[in-house]
């Protein structure tokens, strides 16, 4: 299987009160974004997310996020970090 490309660009990091997220994923398959805290506990997920997100973290504690791109199937395409600072 061959991976799909992609290039993901977190910014603000660290965050206050937001964070954008935009990638370019090439893949004809639907994908989805899952955000974990440090714990591994699920934050948030979104399914087909647009190629610029803007997140709001007024929901978040401070400390440092885990994101995933998975396919459908749940293989992981690509994971990154951000940091929360409240």
């Amino acid at each position: 299987m061959q991976r799909e490309k992609s290039q993901t660009t977190v910014y603000p990091n660290p965050a206050l009160a937001f964070v954008r997220i935009q990638h370019n994923y090439e893949g004809k398959e639907p994908i989805k974004l899952i955000i974990y805290n440090f714990l591994g506990k699920k934050q948030m997920e979104i399914i087909r997310p647009s190629n610029t997100l803007q997140l709001d973290l007024s929901d978040f504690r401070r400390g440092i996020y885990i994101f995933q791109f998975r396919d459908l199937q749940d293989r992981i395409l690509e994971t990154g970090k951000f940091q929360v600072e409240k």
